[in-house]
Parts: structure tokens; C-alpha cells; sequence
């Protein structure tokens, strides 16, 4: 039975839960791949395999690969009018990337696309190449695009201008919201204070003194509550006491924020009284309005465990700083998501020695779920810190020392969490078991399923992987060797493979394999050259296809190109 294996981007996560499968990696196969073409390569058992049967299948364009691969721009523009899925994101992205001619040209093609209806989607990659782009004007082609007359292109639009954010955008947004329709106009509304706070708060409190939202939604009314401008604490101030909950909540913490005294009573009624919703919702106010003391008094010991949740969950970080015992004691609570959340904070915020050793043997506990948490809750700090990465892997050693006589699959979790680690020694520890005997796990040979464990731990691990690929002999176990090596990606595994691409030393199927990780590793411009180089020198008339299919798929040339 067929597995589909995680992209290289999802290996980290897939390898702490135990997940791992020896499937297809070309994404761009929607549909059941044809019978492959004869010719001594595509005739083999390996043909056969599912990372490579797709690609040795009759392609919509299979001839000589006739594009000159130095005229970059054209050969991304041509994707990206024309490509299918996967080589247009990897377009849009390397588009981007090419500085004042790439975003030169993705302002053509909106030029283009402008009053065009059926290129609409047109339209959309090259707003998508403006927001990859990193030249200062890409913010101004975004920002002209919010005139659009399709709203949903200006929507487009304005998610692009929100990740360059600035005031100067935010009478732009503000027009563009007036041009909204009503189903689409409340994300623009919250967008307004990602480009200028204070004036959005402004408006927001306009807004609801003239009655155009008597209900705010729950995300206007907790940026209100985090106001700093003085017309929303003077019109919460006038409206708390009359409005109904949950407004009422939030109105009253902005007001008790700016020095209201009542309001700040009114708050606290809320918190002490029995209606365990509209507790919760007083404390979210609080902790808008960034009233410490009340968020801190939630999370005391005598409060119940979802008051206490909601208190942490609405802590900001300078609150955080001051409630170091409460954490503590949270942390040593009954319920556990209450206490896996304050030891979180605890690792996280204070870097507290006592949790990082209670998070650190939470790893080898045999609590279900204790070991994905741990390594969760830890993640951060075992990047920031290697003299605790290797504590870590230590403790799981160790762990997994003593359980080197139970089933492989009942060590696989220890084995895999050893694998995320960013310690030296992980990869070598993994190496001493490669060749450990049993039955499949997860439907893969046990040296496969280490074998892409190994290259998950990083350049140490895939040196190791290599130097195995560099001495095996069986054609399968080369591809799979091939998999785990790349898998991670990057500039050294795209290094390694252009040099393996190039040396001429590469077996037919292995050459395609390789060649398919170096499209999706890319860039085009490193990568469409060699791969151009590669192919005429390929005999296999199947595989020579294949590769020319590969090049005219995700490098495809202008029209004309012959």
C-alpha cells in the first residue's frame, strides 16, 4: 500500500510523530501516472517505484529542451502566466527575489491584467511576486493595486501591503474600505491598525459612537481595549456604563486603564462574580487593555482551572515578568493544560532552571504525549542553547540505551525526537543503529526509516548519508539514500547534488531523482542551467525524456522558444 510521504518542509514534524512512508514526492502528479515508456532504464523494477513512475510518464511536452536557460526572467515570467501549481510558487518566489527587474515585471503583467477579466489570475500571481519582493516600491505597486476594481483582487492587494505595513498606507486602506462591500469590508476595518494603531482606534471609536457598529465584533472590541489613543478611552469611558456584555467588558478595562476607578470596579465585579463565561470574557478585557494586576489575580491557585487557563492565555509578556510564583504554582497544577502552559512560560519567558529540568525529563516519561510536548515546549530554547541540546540528547540516549532490547518500533519515538535535536552526536548515535534488524515500521525498511532520521539532523547527518549513498550498491536503497539526503533541502544538499548531476557518475534513474530534488530546491538560476548540461549527455532514451519533460514543465520557455 501507497503512502503519500510529507514534503521536505513537513520532515521535521512528520519525524517526531513517527511518520514516514515511502511514497511519491512529485506533487505536481495529480492523477495516477501513465504506464512509463520503454528503454533500458524505464523497463527496471525501479521504474516502477513511486518517486520516479510519475516522472517517467508521458509529458504534455517531452522534446528537445530548447530554452535559454540564461534569460531568467523570461523563463519565470512564462511560468508564471502559464505553469502548473508547484513550479508557479517556486516562480512567483524567485521572481521576487530578483530585485528591481523582477518586480518591474510583475508590475507589467498588472498593467496588463488590470481591466481584463479573464486574467484575474494573472493578476493575482503577480501581486504575489510584489509581496515576495524586497525592493522599498513594492510597497507603492501594492498599495496601487487597493484600487482595484474587483474586490476581491483588492483584498489581494491588501494582504501583500499588510507584511509592509506603514502609516503612510493607512488613508489608502481607510479609502478602500469605503469601496468594500459589506461581506468583505470588516477585514479591511481590522487591517486599519496594522498600518497606524492610534488611528485606528480612532475610527473604530467613531464608528461605534455613530452607531455604525453598535455590536463591535470581539477583535474591534479588544483592539479598542488596547488603545493608547484618547478618543477611544473618553468614548469608552462614556459608554460602559450602559452597554451590555461583552462590549461593556471592554469598554471598562480601556476606561479603568486610563486611571476610571469605577470601571475598574465594574471589572472586578465581573471577575468575582459566578457566571463563569462572563468571568472568562473580563478577564480577555483585562488582558487587552493590559490591566496586570487583574490577569495576574486570575491565575492565583484558588481560582478554577479555566479562569486560569484564560488568564495565561491573555498575559502579555510584560505581565509575564512579574508573575514568576504564580507560574510556579500553575505549573504544579491538577489540570494538566493548565500546567503545561505555565511551564511553557516558565522555559519560555524566565528561562527557569527548575522548569527546563522538569520539561528536559518530561522527555523519557512514559506519560502518552509527554515527549512531543517536551520537545515543543523546549524547541526554542534548545536552539538558543547547545550545552542544553545536549542534555537532551543525553537523557535520550540513555533512555533509549536501556530500551535496546524491546521491539525497533517501540524505540522509534526516543530514536525520532533524537533526530530534531540541534546537538552534534545525534546523527552518529542514530548511524550505530542503521543496520538494525526487524520487521517494516510504518510499512519502510528500518535502514530507510533511519536513513531519513539521519538526514533530518542537518549537514552532519547528511554528510553520513552520503558517504553510505557513496558506497551502496543496490539501485533502491541508492534512491532511498538520495531521499533522505535531500530532504531537508538548502545550499549544501543543493551543492552535493549539482556535483553528482554534473560528475557523470550518476545512474540513469538516479540522475532524474536527483534532478526533480533540484527543481523543487532550486533556484532556477543555479539549477535550469546544469540540469539543461545534464540531459544532452543522457543515452536512456526514456530518462533523457523524462529529464526534457522535467525542463519544459518547470522551466518552460517564452512563446516562440524551439
Amino acid at each position: 500500500m501507497k503512502t503519500r510521504r510529507p514534503s521536505p518542509g513537513a520532515w521535521p514534524l512528520a519525524l517526531v510523530l513517527g511518520v514516514c512512508a515511502c511514497a511519491k514526492s512529485g506533487s505536481e502528479s495529480a492523477a495516477k501516472a501513465p504506464s512509463p515508456r520503454l528503454g533500458p532504464s524505464v523497463a527496471s523494477p525501479l521504474a516502477s517505484d513511486p518517486r520516479l513512475d510519475f516522472l517517467l510518464a508521458k509529458q504534455p511536452r517531452d522534446e528537445h529542451y530548447s530554452v535559454d536557460t540564461s534569460n531568467l526572467l523570461a523563463i519565470l515570467e512564462t511560468t508564471i502566466r502559464h505553469g502548473q501549481r508547484d513550479p508557479l510558487i517556486r516562480a512567483r518566489q524567485e521572481l521576487g527575489a530578483q530585485g528591481a527587474a523582477g518586480l518591474e515585471l510583475a508590475e507589467r503583467m498588472i498593467q496588463e491584467a488590470w481591466s481584463d477579466p479573464d486574467k484575474a489570475g494573472l493578476m493575482r500571481n503577480a501581486l504575489d511576486v510584489v509581496g515576495y519582493s524586497r525592493e522599498e516600491r513594492a510597497a507603492e505597486v501594492a498599495a496601487h493595486a487597493l484600487q482595484h476594481p474587483v474586490p476581491e483582487l483588492a483584498l489581494t492587494a491588501l494582504r501583500i501591503l499588510k507584511a509592509k505595513a506603514s502609516p503612510r498606507w493607512y488613508d489608502a486602506v481607510r479609502a478602500m474600505f469605503d469601496r468594500m462591500p459589506s461581506d468583505l469590508a470588516g477585514e479591511v476595518a481590522l487591517s486599519l491598525y496594522r498600518f497606524d494603531p492610534h488611528r485606528a482606534t480612532e475610527q473604530y471609536a467613531s464608528w461605534v459612537k455613530s452607531g455604525s457598529i453598535p455590536e463591535p465584533p470581539k477583535e474591534i472590541l479588544h483592539l479598542l481595549a488596547a488603545g493608547k489613543d484618547p478618543a477611544s478611552a473618553i468614548l469608552c469611558a462614556e459608554l460602559y456604563p450602559s452597554a451590555s456584555e461583552p462590549s461593556r467588558l471592554y469598554y471598562a478595562a480601556r476606561a479603568a486603564r486610563s486611571g476610571d476607578s469605577k470601571a475598574q470596579e465594574v471589572l472586578r465585579g465581573y471577575l468575582q462574580g459566578d457566571n463563569e463565561m462572563l468571568q472568562g470574557q473580563a478577564c480577555e478585557a483585562a488582558g487587552a487593555a493590559g490591566l496586570c494586576d487583574l490577569v495576574q489575580w486570575c491565575l492565583r491557585p484558588e481560582h478554577s482551572p479555566g479562569l486560569r487557563r484564560t488568564a495565561l492565555r491573555n498575559m502579555s509578556v510584560t505581565c509575564m515578568q512579574d508573575s514568576r510564583e504564580l507560574m510556579r504554582a500553575a505549573s504544579s497544577a491538577s489540570d494538566d493544560e493548565l500546567a503545561g502552559q505555565a511551564l511553557s512560560v516558565l522555559v519560555e519567558v524566565y528561562g527557569d532552571e527548575d522548569a527546563v529540568d522538569r520539561a528536559l525529563l518530561m522527555l523519557v516519561s512514559d506519560a502518552p504525549g509527554a515527549l512531543q510536548t517536551a520537545l515543543k515546549m523546549l524547541d526554542n530554547s534548545l536552539r538558543r542553547e547547545p550545552k542544553l541540546a545536549e542534555r537532551a540528547l543525553a537523557l535520550l540516549i540513555e533512555r533509549d540505551q536501556k530500551d535496546l532490547q524491546r521491539p525497533f518500533w517501540e524505540r522509534a519515538p526516543i530514536l525520532s525526537a533524537i533526530s530534531t535535536l540541534p546537538a552534534q552526536g545525534g546523527a552518529d548515535y542514530l548511524a550505530k543503529h542503521w543496520h538494525t534488524r526487524g520487521p517494516d515500521l510504518d510499512r519502510v525498511s528500518i535502514y530507510y526509516w533511519l536513513s531519513m532520521r539521519i538526514g533530518n539532523t542537518g549537514t552532519s547527518g547528511q554528510e553520513l548519508v552520503w558517504r553510505a549513498l557513496e558506497k551502496e550498491q543496490d539501485p533502491k536503497v541508492r534512491i532511498d539514500l538520495l531521499e533522505a539526503f535531500s530532504a531537508l533541502g538548502g545550499q549544501h544538499v543543493r551543492q552535493r547534488l549539482l556535483e553528482f548531476v554534473i560528475s557523470g557518475g550518476a545512474a540513469p534513474l538516479e540522475l532524474l531523482y536527483a534532478a526533480d530534488r533540484l527543481v523543487r530546491i532550486g533556484p532556477a538560476e543555479k539549477v535550469a542551467p546544469v540540469l539543461k548540461r545534464a540531459t544532452l549527455r543522457v543515452q536512456d532514451p526514456g530518462v533523457r525524456l523524462a529529464l526534457q519533460g522535467l525542463l519544459w514543465l518547470n522551466y518552460p520557455g517564452p512563446s516562440g522558444a524551439n
